[in-house]
């Protein structure tokens, strides 16, 4: 099974995001954007995981959350992958967040790593983010400017998140399909 470790976002943040997407969407170029429900903050991307491991690594996952605080997080611009130049693959919305998310990472990577051997795809510097769009053909730097500039109308109020998911995440043509498994409430009285 092919897992990944995520917060879900609160239906008032999908509400406003699904909100912002139709007003912007009709004036960019061709790309699959992101269905609302299915937007999330992802923690660490596991990869295929043998289904056998899934019990120990829950229980990891569960001690590595209840740890730690809830987490004050708040949207703050629009971005691309690869970040400049022309040929944008990938479209997402940054997410400003307090340090206990980056230690929260942290942890769950470490959990990942004790039971499924995660390192190698939790490797790169932690850059919370949101997806918003798959370019194809990839998009332009002047297309991406475009909706970064539109960035400024995103909702900023910041926002908690108070439970992290591990999810299935199954391919299909017409795009992922992510199924909850597990929810992890964080530390209470925070």
């Amino acid at each position: 099974m092919r897992l990944f470790v995520a917060f879900q976002l609160p239906a008032r943040i999908l509400e406003a995001l699904a909100a912002w997407t139709a007003i912007h969407r009709p004036h960019l170029p061709a790309a699959r954007w992101q269905r609302p429900e299915m937007s999330h903050l992802t923690l660490a991307f596991l990869g295929e995981i043998d289904a056998t491991c899934r019990p120990r690594l829950e229980a990891e996952l569960e001690a590595a959350f209840a740890g730690a605080p809830p987490v004050a997080v708040r949207l703050c611009d629009v971005g691309s992958f690869p970040a400049r130049g022309a040929g944008a693959r990938a479209i997402w919305i940054g997410v400003e967040a307090d340090r206990e998310l980056v230690a929260l990472r942290d942890a769950v990577v470490g959990a990942a790593l004790a039971t499924v051997g995660a390192e190698r795809r939790n490797a790169r510097p932690f850059a919370p983010h949101i997806t918003l769009a798959r370019c194809r053909p990839p998009w332009s730097a002047a297309a991406v400017a475009r909706l970064r500039s539109a960035g400024r109308e995103l909702p900023s109020a910041p926002f908690r998140l108070a439970e992290g998911t591990l999810f299935a995440s199954d391919l299909r043509p017409t795009g992922a399909v992510h199924t909850p498994l597990a929810v992890f409430p964080l530390r209470s009285g925070a």
